[in-house]
Order: C-alpha cells, then structure tokens, then sequence
C-alpha cells in the first residue's frame, strides 16, 4: 500500500485536512476541522499517541478533574475513529500513522 500525504491548511475561517492525490487515485474531499481538530492534526504529526494528546488537551484546556479529561480522552478517541472511518488514519499507536 503507498503512503499518502496528508497536508493541513487554515482557509475560509476553518482549518482543512487534504488528502495530496498520487496519480491515478481518486479524489477524496478535505475533512474541515475546527481549530482543536488541527491540533489534535498537529500533535499526532508530532509523534504522540492517542493517550498524549488526550493529556496535551487536557492541560491545554485546563481540564480540573478525571471526569473532564475523561470526556477529552473519549473525544479524542472519536476524532480518531472518525479519521479511520474516511480511510484517513492518522493517528496510531505510536503517533502517525500515514496508510
């Protein structure tokens, strides 16, 4: 299976995550994300798992206690699955994963 790239831009007002087509392939539309998506985008293409980012955001946001940084973990959790969904999964066990 070839590597696909992926590139991350902020247009419109929202931040969009492309898909850079080999040829051949098809097209697959940009996912618009909001502003906590493309950091999860960036912290993933920095190397960290699921469980680090969960933990950056918690810090990042302040969260107080375990039932909100469990809320954050599950959100993450989603964002994940909803990437794997679109055949777009970035983020792994061990930070990026590019398929």
């Amino acid at each position: 299976m070839e590597k696909r790239v992926y590139t991350l831009r902020y247009a419109a007002g929202a931040y969009w995550l492309f898909c850079v087509p080999h040829a051949g392939e098809v097209y697959r539309p940009p996912l618009q994300l909001n502003r906590t998506g493309a950091d999860m985008i960036k912290m993933a293409g920095q190397g960290l798992t699921v469980e680090e980012i969960a933990e950056g955001l918690c810090k990042e946001y302040e969260a107080q206690d375990e039932e909100s940084c469990r809320m954050i973990r599950k959100d993450v959790e989603e964002f994940s699955k909803l990437l794997e969904d679109r055949d777009m999964r970035i983020i792994g066990e061990k930070g990026v994963r590019i398929l």
